[in-house]
């Protein structure tokens, strides 16, 4: 017999708190899920959003989530109590979307791959890649019942292809989009009309321009911005165009003829570097500023000497609607003025209107001390006609936005960042998913809140389903890695499962700064990701200046507090680029002085920490660009015309520009950019340094009033869509820091600024190196290492059988991974010899399998592809990755097929707490629950783990053991673990699924432990390999070792309670009894006193030992040895 033991025994509350904070970003128990994460420099993070991530089959038996961060589709069997991962299925680059097509077929689309994965369910593998255009989002199937076609959104090339169902091998129809983004997908009841989202759908507001920058005189008839070559670009200054609202006179105002807050009367007005403003189109279609100035006959009338053509203007497209039985570009139709960042969509099933959930901003409002917590609402938009009205919900109707911050109780209840949306079958209620504020809030048919509580998740909710009946809710939780199911009865939380999750600690620890809205607002709804969303932008301009504040030095250059209009910028790989200054004036020597924005501008009570910064800093220096569509595979040419993708570079409508051939490569890089640019991020000088030697002030090109510092231009090409001669402009704002440059990369010659480098912009920074161009490396932190992932990272095939696979497509992928070694690795997944196994390219035509010693060619696995052996999919991936994504995934260095771990799921109730559907987690309510097992393991909890609410709220600390199967007295291995008051247990940092890293897979006994009730084992040994091996104690139909070894509370299994002394007895009387040391523990001569404190005393767990009275530690003794014979003695039932 083993006597349990824990530290001690009398501890009380506040002795056991007092670890359970910790600052270090680094510790395991800190983060959710954290036991698969592997070193961030063989992981790569891109950010990517998911749109449709969670999908479940019509029979309503599996699950599927998609697993970003492992590039995977998770299979989930659907249990009436919680999911067992079934299977765990490699797809390709940073999956998005999954769609059910049947019980035996899922799609599944791959973001960075450019690819749709086509999932047998019945053999859970890939059978087939759909190679698709620029950053597909998602699909749907749609056009007759059944579905004739599958659409896929393409938010790089801004268009849907349209594949036929009944011939995957034809050529998809592609249906061109005006507009930014486009992601999300629905479709109609009736399966006729297909709908689409755009993500950076744009609302309504645009930037004219008030900088002399753009059109000052410098050198001999030279005005505006101009190059080396002589091109030059003049950008009207409509801000002092006698022709608006203020009569040209500057700066402009926002309370009537004055400033809110006043002016600073010690700043000279002289010095404000731009006067550039934000107006909005209102519901008449007149262009206002924040000040109720009318600029329409600017934007879009007849004055004079402005930039805009007669009749400019921007629709503000916000959903394509498609016809799904004869989709065309030229029949799109378009609902707009929805919103700004329009995130997850879906149709009502009953009346079919359609619901889009999203952000819009008030951006068009200047200032930082007025938009202070204010700037963003969170919003369901609804339509029911193309053309027809709009009704815009506030999805958080307990906030007046009047103030900054609001009270504790109130900020809870917000939603934030909304990313996913689903409908009962009914069509009277929605639940929608908020990614930022960690829950989901339920709302009626009209948008408006059913509850006001929302249902508290894991981190990071995305995807929603909801099952058939109505009854459960399964919820995709994307920053740890489980899925969360919620009873609908009750909306409560009642189970999480997880799966395997790479995601460096690095990562998981920063990211809550970006997305948390509850942590990083005073009112709960906003954070930094909801302007720079998912690390990168809401592709609109800010002027977050504040006139009331005195003059600033960084660096040398004086600036004024009035900042003026400044587009959002990405955060990807932003830390330690150029001089290392951020924000466009450089005004932010580190990126720890953004710390104030959190309480200037999002309305919490002090600025994050330094702590917290450096958390941020290193979460988006581990963030990675996507690999540029405009690129060439091998751009290091000298020629621009073999350096960028010809003729996929959007114009206005839905035209193409042709970008002409441009200057030699390193001299338009070395002549033109590099004394401003760095590579390769383009990111460089302060403002005002700019200058090629031997130019300034009277000559051909002076940069010396630029106040703005050299821009990142990694991200230009995404900049495109606004344009000064159109009536359809997608964008609302451009290149340049105010956005007033036009998006034309088709200018021939040197005519303009562009003129001569237009390749570069729009591929950079591709070929350029040290050894080619020095001059771009002339910066302090310039280097040849940065996060952009070369333009074939992604590129992917799936050969399965003679028909399908292209092996010249496989040689286009092996001749990169030979050639260009540091830029691409190559990967296999798939079936080989008739297990699923996994290989990295080698080089030299060999692989590395996932099993030490073992190798394989090329024209073996192509040919067991080809043949009989299966299907296998090759992957191009950045070149640390590939040993990890290859054959070594928990990066351990024991390849895959030699690393097998001991992992089980369990159930099991305590009698103690137990009631009837579950059992009661008093403990920690009460703050009494120790975040260190108390069996001196040392076992730190998460404190998101200590924190939860509902089902899986932790009852108590238990132990697991693992016994040999042939003398079950001899312990293997042995884990500290929480159970969930649904009886699931679960890992201290929240995994469903026990693992034993050090233990073989293999057949074990498995004993559960309590500190005061008795342990069970299993009867029989078990087979511990599989992710969805479950073992549940509160069925009577597992057996368990010995006669007795569990209590039957009315059909339900529960272990015995009352083992206070932890002698493996429970005792009512006599020597050594169980009963006595309650009496002790409450003082000993007082029966009625009570004491509080997580002792092995309180038997029911409720956080107070008591000898007599209600609820009292003493009766369930006596039950447990019968009821009625105090001198009885239950055993434990263990060898």
């Amino acid at each position: 017999m083993v006597k349990l033991i824990t530290r001690n025994k009398f501890l009380i509350a506040g002795a056991l708190l007092g670890g359970v904070l910790f600052t270090s970003a680094f510790q395991a128990y800190e983060l959710p899920n954290v036991g698969s994460a592997v070193p961030a420099n063989q992981f790569v993070n891109f950010e990517s959003a998911h749109v449709h991530p969670l999908d479940l089959t019509p029979d309503g038996t599996k699950l599927l989530a998609v697993n970003t961060a492992n590039n995977a589709l998770e299979v989930f069997q659907v249990t009436p109590n919680n999911l067992l991962l079934q299977a765990s299925i490699p797809v390709g680059l940073d999956p998005v979307t999954v769609r059910v097509r049947s019980n035996t077929e899922a799609w599944v689309v791959n973001q960075v791959s450019d690819e749709v994965s086509i999932v047998d369910l019945t053999q859970n593998i890939v059978v087939r890649s759909l190679l698709t255009e620029d950053e597909p989002a998602d699909v749907v199937f749609a056009g007759g019942v059944p579905a004739t076609k599958a659409f896929v959104s393409c938010a790089g090339r801004e268009s849907v292809q349209v594949f036929n169902l009944a011939d995957l091998s034809a050529a998809p129809t592609e249906v061109l989009l005006k507009g930014e983004q486009p992601r999300a997908l629905a479709v109609s009841p009736n399966g006729n009309t297909v709908y689409c989202a755009f993500f950076e759908s744009g609302n309504a507001t645009t930037v004219l321009n008030g900088n002399t920058f753009f059109n000052f005189q410098h050198g001999t008839n030279r005005f505006g911005i101009c190059s080396p070559q002589g091109g030059c670009t003049v950008i009207p200054n409509d801000a002092t165009n006698p022709a608006g609202p203020y009569a040209g006179v500057v700066p402009i105002p926002n309370a009537g003829t004055g400033f809110n807050p006043p002016m600073n009367p010690a700043n000279p007005t002289n010095l404000i570097n731009t006067h550039s403003i934000i107006v909005r189109k209102n519901a008449a279609g007149q262009w206002l500023d924040d000040n109720g100035g009318n600029w329409t006959n600017m934007v879009s009338g007849n004055a004079a000497g402005k930039a805009r053509i007669a009749g400019w203007d921007m629709p503000d497209r916000d959903v394509a609607v498609i016809d799904a039985n004869a989709p065309s570009t030229g029949s799109v139709q378009y609902q707009t003025r929805l919103g700004n960042i329009l995130m997850a969509m879906a149709v009502n099933p009953i009346n079919g209107q359609v619901s889009v959930v999203g952000t819009d901003a008030t951006n068009e409002v200047r200032f930082e001390p007025i938009l202070n917590g204010k700037f963003l609402r969170v919003n369901i938009s609804r339509f029911s006609s193309v053309g027809g009205a709009n009704t815009i919900t506030d999805l958080n109707p307990h906030l007046t936005y009047t103030t900054p911050s609001v009270a504790p109780a109130l900020r809870k209840q917000s939603l934030g960042d909304p990313r996913g949306i689903a409908f009962t079958t009914d069509g009277t209620k929605a639940y929608v998913t908020g990614m930022g504020s960690n829950n989901v809030v339920v709302i009626n048919s009209d948008g408006t809140r059913n509850l006001a509580e929302p249902i508290p998740v894991g981190e990071g909710p995305t995807g929603i389903k909801l099952n058939a009946g109505n009854t459960r809710a399964y919820v995709l939780n994307k920053f740890e890695g489980t899925v969360s199911t919620v009873d609908l009865a009750t909306n409560k939380e009642v189970a999480r499962a997880n799966f395997f999750d790479p995601t460096p600690m690095v990562i998981k620890a920063g990211r809550k700064h970006l997305y948390n809205t509850h942590e990083g607002s005073g009112t709960g709804h906003i954070a930094c990701g909801s302007c720079h969303v998912d690390g990168r932008w809401d592709r609109l301009g800010w002027d977050l200046g504040d006139p009331s504040l005195p003059m600033d030095t960084v660096d040398g250059k004086v600036l004024h507090p009035m900042k003026g209009v400044k587009t959002t910028q990405f955060l990807i790989d932003i830390i330690g680029r150029g001089r290392g200054n951020l924000h466009w004036r450089g005004d932010k020597r580190n990126f720890g002085e953004f710390a104030g924005a959190f309480q200037h501008l999002q309305g919490m009570d002090a600025p994050k920490s330094e702590g917290e910064m450096q958390e941020f800093a290193d979460f988006l220096a581990a963030t990675w660009y996507v690999p540029n569509p405009f690129r060439t595979l091998r751009p290091e040419s000298e020629s621009s015309t073999l350096r960028l993708n010809p003729n996929r570079v959007r114009g206005t409508g839905t035209t193409f520009q042709t970008v002409p051939p441009a200057v030699n490569l390193f001299v338009s890089v070395q002549v033109n950019c590099s004394h401003c640019h760095n590579a390769q991020t383009g990111r460089g000088e302060l403002p005002g340094n700019g200058n090629v030697e031997g130019t300034g002030a009277g000559t051909l090109v002076d940069f010396g009033p630029n106040r703005n510092m050299a821009a990142d231009l990694r991200s230009t090409y995404r900049k495109n869509g606004f344009f000064y001669n159109t009536t359809e402009c997608t964008s609302g704002f451009g290149m340049m820091s105010e956005g007033v440059m036009e998006t034309w990369f088709n200018g021939g010659g040197v005519a303009n600024y562009l003129g001569d480098y237009e390749p570069e912009l729009l591929s950079w920074s591709g070929g350029i190196n040290f050894n080619n161009s020095p001059q771009s490396f002339n910066f302090p932190l310039s280097s040849n290492v940065v996060n952009d992932a070369m333009p074939a990272v992604g590129f992917r095939e799936t050969v399965n059988g003679s028909t399908i696979g292209s092996t010249t497509r496989l040689t286009t992928m092996k001749n990169l991974a030979n050639d260009r070694p540091t830029e691409y690795g190559m990967i296999v997944k798939g079936r080989y010899g008739g297990v699923m196994r996994g290989f990295y390219y080698l080089g030299g035509e060999n692989y590395q399998s996932d099993i030490a010693g073992q190798t394989v060619t090329h024209a073996q696995l192509v040919s067991s592809a080809q043949g009989s052996g299966g299907p296998l999919s090759w992957t191009l991936v950045q070149p640390t990755t590939r040993i990890r994504m290859g054959v070594d995934a928990d990066a351990d260095g024991i390849l895959d097929q030699d690393d097998t771990h001991a992992r089980v799921n369990l159930r099991m109730f305590l009698d103690g707490p137990y009631q009837t559907g579950g059992m009661k987690a008093d403990l920690g309510p009460a703050g009494l629950l120790p975040a260190m097992d108390p069996y001196g393991l040392n076992t730190q909890a998460a404190p998101d783990v200590l924190a939860r609410q509902g089902m899986t709220a932790p009852v108590d600390w238990a132990l697991v053991e693992l016994r040999n199967n042939a003398n079950p007295t001899q312990v293997v291995a042995t884990r500290a673990v929480l159970v969930q008051r649904s009886g699931d247990v679960m890992m201290p940092g929240g995994e469903q699924t026990i693992t034993f890293p050090t233990v073989a897979a293999g057949d074990y006994h498995v004993v559960v432990r309590h500190r005061n009730h008795l342990g069970a084992m299993t009867f029989q040994p078990v087979l511990l390999r599989d992710w969805n091996t479950m073992i549940d104690l509160t069925s009577p139909s597992t057996p368990t070792y010995g006669t007795d070894a569990r209590r039957n509370r009315n059909g339900v299994m529960v272990l015995w309670a009352g083992d206070v002394t932890g002698e493996g007895t429970i005792k009512y009387a006599g020597s050594n009894n169980d009963r006595d040391p309650i009496l002790v523990g409450v003082g000993g001569t007082v029966p009625t006193a009570t004491a509080p404190g997580y002792l092995d005393e309180d038997v029911n767990l409720d956080g107070v030992v008591k000898y007599t009275g209600s609820n009292n530690d003493r009766d369930p003794i006596l039950q447990s040895v019968g009821g009625t014979l105090p001198t009885a003695v239950k055993v434990q039932q263990l060898p």
